[in-house]
C-alpha cells in the first residue's frame, strides 16, 4: 500500500506536539511492515523547503506555513498575522502539494488530522480515500471536554470532518464528545473506528523490582500550560512539601502559559526551588528512563483524548496518576494498573491522593507497576495500533472503489 500521511508538525521541530510524535512512530512503523510511506509536513523555517529519505518513509517539509516561531512578542505578533493572513493560503498549498505527491508516488490513501483543518481545501476536492484522524479539535474546550467553537475558522474545521470518507479516533471519550456535539450532525454516514494510540514496551524493564526514591520524586511531561494540570500539581506538592511529606517534582516539555505563574511561585516561596525541577524537551528514550524511575508520574491534565505520555509511562512499569476525564479511563482501571484523579478537585485532594500512593506498601506498588506494563503490552501495543490502522484503511479502499 501506499500511504500519504499529512501531518501538523513533524520532529526534529520547535513546534513539535503530540501529531509529530504520532506521525513519526506511525510511519516508521508503516515502512516496516513494507509499505510506501510519505509524509507531508511544514518546516519551521517558512521561507525553506526539503525533501528528505528516511530508513523507512519519504519526508516533504514545505514553505509557506501560517505560523512563525519564537517567544518574543515580535515573534508572537508576526506569528498571530501570518496565521489570519495565510491560513488559506497555506491549506491551498498542502491541497497542491498533496496532489503532486499522489501523482509521483501513486498514492492510494491520505490520513490528515482534524487539528487545525490543514486538509480544509484538499477535502473539498480529494480524488483518493481520505481517512480523518481525530486528535482533539481546535474547539475543543478541554476544560469542560466539549466543542465550543468560537471563530470562524474552528467552525469551518466542524464543517470539514464530514468530507472525510472514514474517521479514526484516539478514544472513546472523544468520539462521544465529537459524535454528541449538537455543531457536528452527519456522523452517522461515516465509517468510524476507535484506536487508541500504542506503544512500544521497552524489552529492558525490569519489572520485578522498584527503586524507591528520598525525596519521592514525581515526574510529568507535556507542555508547561494550565491545561495539563501542571498549576494544581505543584500546588499539590508545595503543600505536601509544606507538611514534611518531601517530594520532588521534575516536569518535561516546552514552556507553554505557566511562566509566570512558576516564577511567582518561586518568587513568593524561596524553598520552591528545592523541589521545583522545569525541564525542556528531551529525547524519548531520556523520558522512558525518567518514567521508570520515578515514584509517580502524574499527569493532572484537564480532558485528554487520549495520552501518550500516559500510555508511555504505564509501558515502562510506572506508577500513573492521571485525569479521569478523557480517555484514560478506558485504559486505567483504578487501583488495578493505575489511579485516576478528577481534574476539578481541590488542591487538596489531588495532595492527599499523591500521598496515599506513596504510602502503598513495596508489594501493592510492585503489583500495579507490573500490571501497568503487561495492560500495555497486551492491549495497547503497538503493533496492534498498526494492525487495526491498516484495516481501517483496507476497509476504506473496499467501500471507495470508484473514487479514484
Amino acid at each position: 500500500m501506499n500511504i500519504l500521511l499529512v501531518s501538523r508538525e513533524f520532529p526534529p521541530s520547535r513546534r513539535t506536539a503530540g501529531i509529530g510524535s504520532y506521525t513519526k512512530d506511525l510511519a516508521i512503523g508503516l515502512g516496516k511492515r513494507g509499505h510506501k510511506v510519505v509524509v507531508l509536513a511544514a518546516m519551521d523555517n517558512v521561507f525553506a523547503s526539503t525533501v528528505e529519505q528516511h530508513e523507512h518513509f519519504i519526508l516533504h517539509r514545505i514553505s509557506g506555513g501560517d505560523f512563525f516561531i519564537g517567544r518574543n512578542i515580535v515573534a508572537k505578533a508576526i506569528n498571530h498575522l501570518r496565521f489570519q493572513l495565510l491560513h488559506d493560503v497555506f491549506r491551498f498549498k498542502v491541497s497542491y502539494k498533496i496532489k503532486e505527491i499522489i501523482d509521483a508516488y501513486k498514492i492510494d490513501i491520505v490520513e490528515i488530522p482534524e487539528y487545525g483543518n490543514e486538509g480544509k481545501l484538499w477535502l473539498m476536492q480529494k480524488t483518493i480515500p481520505t481517512v480523518l484522524r481525530f486528535h482533539g479539535p481546535s474547539s475543543l474546550d478541554r476544560f469542560i471536554g466539549t466543542l465550543n467553537p468560537i471563530s470562524k475558522k474552528q467552525f469551518e474545521e466542524i464543517a470539514s470532518f464530514d468530507l472525510a470518507d472514514a474517521h479514526s479516533f484516539v478514544s472513546q471519550a472523544l468520539r462521544d464528545v465529537i459524535y454528541s456535539s449538537p455543531y457536528y450532525e452527519k456522523h452517522y454516514e461515516k465509517l468510524s473506528i476507535i484506536i487508541h494510540n500504542g506503544v512500544n514496551n521497552s524489552a529492558n524493564i525490569d519489572v520485578d523490582t522498584i527503586v524507591e526514591n528520598k525525596p519521592f520524586r514525581i515526574v510529568g511531561a507535556g507542555s508547561i500550560g494550565a491545561i495539563k494540570g501542571w498549576d494544581r500539581l505543584i500546588l499539590a506538592c508545595e503543600l505536601l512539601n509544606r507538611h514534611e511529606k518531601k517530594v520532588t517534582l521534575h516536569l518535561y516539555g516546552r514552556m507553554a502559559d505557566l511562566e509566570k505563574f512558576i516564577q511567582d511561585i518561586k518568587n513568593k516561596n524561596y524553598s520552591v526551588q528545592k523541589w521545583l525541577y522545569i525541564y525542556g524537551q528531551i529525547e524519548r528514550d531520556e523520558l522512558m528512563t525518567q518514567y521508570a524511575s520515578a515514584d509517580i508520574c502524574c499527569f493532572p491534565s484537564w480532558f485528554e483524548p487520549c495520552s501518550l505520555t500516559v500510555l508511555e509511562a504505564m509501558s515502562q512499569g510506572a506508577l500513573v496518576l492521571a485525569s479521569n476525564l478523557g480517555g484514560s479511563p478506558e485504559f486505567i482501571n483504578e487501583g488495578l494498573n493505575g489511579f485516576l484523579i478528577d481534574p476539578v478537585a481541590d488542591i487538596k485532594t489531588l495532595a492527599n491522593k499523591i500521598e496515599h500512593l506513596l504510602a502503598l506498601n513495596y508489594s501493592e506498588k510492585l503489583k500495579i507497576r507490573q500490571n501497568a506494563y503487561y495492560s500495555t503490552q497486551a492491549n495497547l501495543s503497538f503493533s496492534t495500533f498498526l494492525d487495526k490502522t491498516l484495516e481501517l484503511y483496507e476497509s476504506v479502499l473496499e467501500e471507495t472503489q470508484g473514487l479514484r
